[in-house]
């Protein structure tokens, strides 16, 4: 699990780039979608001084990791939070932004998983997804990209 959090993994991801692209303000609530040992969540958690990340992940596992680091590094900020039963402890019309990454190939029924997480946005809240189909390739290349996923979050 700590290859999750490796500098190399990180750099593949370009996460100051994602970062940047998300326009996070600071006073934002996001959610980052199986945030497993919070490789993400925990730099997500950084540009939020003013707001708060739920690092969400089906597995207690890595959470337990995350925990540890937030227990660690005196982070206040951020809420590992386990799905149980298919359900989440955050109110609908809740967060800002929503962070899914290297998660969506997972899923099998990708409309019902994306609508699920959509219930939390705020009116005007956005999703971000990134998935690479090949390490090499530039966030600019879209090549390939399935933009059926891609749903309107102004439609609260």
């Amino acid at each position: 699990m700590m290859r999750m959090d490796s500098k190399d993994r990180l750099n593949d991801f370009q996460l100051e780039t994602i970062l940047n692209r998300m326009e996070i303000s600071g006073d934002e609530i996001i959610i980052d979608v199986g945030a497993c040992t919070g490789a993400f969540s925990l730099p997500i958690a950084e540009k939020l001084p003013r707001g708060h990340l739920y690092a969400v992940d089906v597995d207690d596992v890595p959470l337990s990791i995350l925990k540890s680091k937030i227990l660690h590094k005196s982070i206040k900020n951020i809420s590992p939070t386990l799905i149980k039963e298919g359900t989440i402890p955050i109110e609908r019309n809740f967060v800002d932004k929503i962070y899914i990454c290297t998660v969506l190939h997972e899923i099998e029924d990708k409309n019902k998983f994306l609508l699920f997480y959509h219930q939390f946005l705020k009116p005007g809240g956005k999703i971000y997804i990134v998935e690479f189909m090949d390490s090499r390739r530039s966030l600019n290349d879209t090549s390939g990209v399935e933009r059926e996923y891609i749903l309107n979050s102004t439609s609260n």
